[in-house]
């Protein structure tokens, strides 16, 4: 699949060539009867050109992209970004195989590969997945395989995340990022809720760490032949995408555990820590950057109405995400926007270097239209809150203090 291929609603306005996207095939499903088990499929949202605020967003997003003396995709910056990353990935490789380490030490670059793999995520295949690193669709093509580099396969985390989180975001049923694992619960209701829960603020640091080793190992196999995920219907496997997923996964497997084992002075042991601390570290930044742009106190987790009705797509973005230190230039530098997640949702194939400009467009529409707009000054504010939130969410005598936007019924 091209990795520049997305439907969200909001480009779907200024995008009349785009691929039909799931909110209208909900719309044909809610018409044809009530759903008595809602899902992304019964999800039908308010036309976007009923909602004020959505066609004011919108008229603005066009009038800033018009201003625009480069292009809206990513420009000098990001190359930068991305190489300068790579360097540094590339150095810490040739620091641990060519030069004599002890074991903390070595292990202590792993970490830090391993951080820098998920910045290389943050600023440079994630961007590349939403079609918004460049304009240049072949580079933006070679920047989004940034991801099979990594283990992952592209055309997964197009329909997980790009289809799925972003078009059903926070909605209970419909959005595949609020069900993990049974482990963890990110939304408060005595449905499905487990003794274990209550104490999910205090293991979910370690599960967070699987995250990316869960990916590579497991998650791709899982999916790449699912039909459907929380009610969505996938579009169909492009033709040798298993194949090929298999390929690029055997030659992830061999360039970081068998060629160390059998060309590096290290054990088959050493090899396999290192290959494990540094996905450690990697799912561990990764969850703690994404999970802190909607799963913190201010945004709501919202169920689907059995009538499938919801606000406009653009006010779901709003009612379901949360920026944080979005004034820190070293936090948009690391995290490649994704500290902006109100403006990566509301335009996510705009790079992510336009977002400190489209902040103050989105706060001014949102105040007019009186839209709420969650922001956390700091990451420690962010990350504080998220932990408030999962010993809450396990806790049904702490559902009240989570936030008054937190909602255990349909209210969307």
């Amino acid at each position: 699949m091209n990795p520049s291929n997305e439907i969200m609603p909001a480009e779907i306005m200024s995008a009349p060539n785009s691929t039909p996207n799931a909110s209208t095939e909900a719309s044909e499903a809610t018409s044809a009867k009530n759903p008595t088990k809602p899902s992304a499929k019964h999800v039908n949202f308010t036309s976007l050109s009923e909602d004020p605020f959505s066609v004011e967003l919108n008229q603005r997003k066009q009038e800033f992209i018009q201003s625009l003396k480069t292009s809206s995709k990513g420009g000098a910056l990001v190359y930068i970004k991305a190489i300068s990353y790579y360097l540094i990935l590339g150095g810490l490789i040739a620091t641990l195989f060519m030069v004599p380490l002890s074991g903390i030490a070595a292990l202590g670059i792993c970490a830090f590969a391993g951080f820098i793999v998920a910045a290389i995520g943050f600023n440079v295949g994630h961007d590349a997945l939403h079609g918004a690193f460049s304009p240049n669709k072949t580079i933006n093509t070679l920047a989004g395989h940034s991801f099979t580099m990594n283990g992952a396969n592209t055309h997964n985390w197009i329909i997980l995340h790009n289809h799925i989180h972003h078009n059903y975001t926070n909605l209970v049923e419909a959005d595949g990022d609020l069900a993990p694992v049974p482990l963890l619960r990110f939304h408060p209701s005595t449905e499905g809720l487990k003794p274990y829960h209550r104490f999910q603020h205090l293991y979910a640091p370690f599960l967070y760490a699987l995250t990316s080793l869960v990916w590579v190992l497991k998650k791709d196999y899982d999916h790449i032949n699912k039909k459907s995920h929380m009610g969505y219907v996938k579009p169909p496997l492009p033709k040798g995408e298993f194949g090929r997923m298999i390929i690029f996964k055997a030659l992830y497997y061999f360039a970081f555990l068998i060629a160390p084992m059998i060309w590096s002075s290290y054990s088959i042991g050493a090899v396999l820590l290192g290959f494990c601390v540094m996905h450690f570290a990697q799912g561990l930044t990764l969850a703690l950057v994404f999970q802190l742009g909607h799963i913190v106190e201010g945004p709501e987790t919202s169920h689907v109405p059995k009538d499938g009705q919801v606000v406009s797509w653009h006010r779901l973005q709003m009612l379901g995400t949360c920026n944080f230190c979005s004034e820190s230039k070293i936090a948009n530098w690391i995290f490649g926007g994704l500290n902006q997640q109100i403006e990566h949702h509301l335009f996510p194939m705009i790079n992510h270097t336009h977002y400190p400009a489209l902040s103050r467009i989105v706060k001014e529409v949102a105040e007019k239209h009186n839209v709420p707009y969650f922001e956390k000054k700091s990451y420690w504010s962010a990350l504080v809150s998220h932990f408030r939130v999962l010993k809450a969410c396990g806790n049904p005598e702490l559902f009240s203090t989570i936030s008054s936007r937190h909602q255990t019924q349909p209210t969307v």
